[in-house]
């Protein structure tokens, strides 16, 4: 632009590798806010678009990705940090109460201990199948492997619609914010189950 605008703000978005690889499909990436209900192109809708995702950072391995777009509406980004404050302030409370996992602090380690049983396996999925609205899915996780250090991924119950990938998974007690599991897709070795990206515990 030949007059750039001096007030930004930074929108930080996770979601799975596969979906958004690099710099190039993040250009052509849009990501759609508060689509709840309804179509996309109903008048009366909120649906808020961000259109052109930069800076990726995505990992095969992990099947991570995480990417930036420029916004330079103030009140949408206060909208949306509102809202991410009171999602800590929740988050923060349910790990409190229905926290299942114990860790090591000996030696300044920082490394979660196995359980035999978790009291508590419920497992959340947010999802836009297809690109649809707003669904929210409900199941249990069935398995839970330590990758690396505190780094996990998840097997669980929880459905979405075949082909469906890179939405939150919330693992009730589980998780720093940071770091989310997004979901992956089918388990090749148990197709009745679902399993997502690593993430922090």
């Amino acid at each position: 632009s030949t007059t750039p605008k001096s007030e930004f703000a930074f929108i930080k978005i996770r979601t799975v590798n596969h979906l958004v690889f690099d710099d190039q499909e993040g250009a052509r990436t849009t990501c759609h806010l508060f689509f709840d209900t309804g179509n996309i192109t109903d008048e009366s809708s909120d649906t808020v678009a961000l259109i052109g995702m930069s800076d990726v950072v995505s990992d095969v391995e992990s099947d991570t990705c995480q990417m930036t777009c420029v916004i330079h509406n103030l009140n949408l980004a206060e909208k949306l940090q509102n809202m991410l404050q009171q999602r800590q302030t929740t988050h923060e409370n349910l790990t409190k109460k229905y926290n299942n996992i114990m860790y090591d602090t000996t030696m300044g380690s920082h490394r979660p201990l196995p359980q035999l049983k978790p009291e508590h396996t419920l497992t959340v999925i947010v999802s836009h199948p297809h690109g649809c609205r707003k669904y929210v899915s409900f199941g249990n996780y069935t398995d839970r492997e330590w990758v690396k250090g505190v780094w996990s991924q998840y097997n669980y119950t929880t459905p979405t619609c075949p082909g469906c990938s890179g939405a939150l998974v919330f693992v009730l007690g589980h998780g720093k914010l940071l770091f989310d599991h997004a979901h992956v897709g089918n388990c090749v070795s148990n197709p009745s189950l679902n399993y997502s990206s690593y993430g922090v515990d």
